[in-house]
């Protein structure tokens, strides 16, 4: 089974109290801290963020020191596998869609200071778990039979 989803059969590292807070924050929450990571790096305006969850990107972005790639991302999947160690990302990539983690793992992994990427996780997670549930995006659900399965 560990061959079919490319998975060591060991244990993964522990998990960071940030990455615990990921994992089991509602489906709700992750999509809004997905939301709020891309924005703080590509400002795309995302519609799905109010006024003042886009006014707290922009002052996050401020705050953090400059990327030195500058690349154009669009799926903060691509930091979310730079943040995390490769034995996590190998376990977390199957609770996303399949053609999604395809595309990402089709990209070089992005080379960002683990510092910077701690911090805009540590404050994303903060950001959309502490934040009434009406704050949350409106991102379109992922479908669940696109996940990872043996058998894709």
């Amino acid at each position: 089974m560990s061959l079919l989803f490319d998975i060591e059969p060991e244990l993964p590292p522990a998990p960071s109290p940030a990455l615990l807070q990921l994992v089991l924050a509602s489906a709700p929450q992750r999509d809004l801290v997905l939301v709020l990571v891309n924005e703080v790096y590509n400002a795309p305006n995302d519609s799905r963020l109010n006024q003042e969850q886009l006014l707290w990107c922009q002052r996050l972005a401020k705050a953090l020191a400059p990327d030195p790639t500058q690349m154009n991302i669009d799926d903060p999947l691509h930091y979310l596998r730079a943040w995390v160690a490769p034995a996590i990302w190998r376990r977390l990539r199957l609770s996303f869609a399949r053609p999604r983690v395809l595309e990402v793992e089709r990209q070089p992994k992005l080379m960002d200071s683990q510092g910077r990427l701690d911090t805009l996780w540590q404050a994303a997670l903060w950001r959309a778990t502490s934040a009434p549930f009406d704050d949350a995006p409106h991102a379109p659900r992922e479908n669940s039979s696109h996940v990872l399965r043996p058998h894709d």
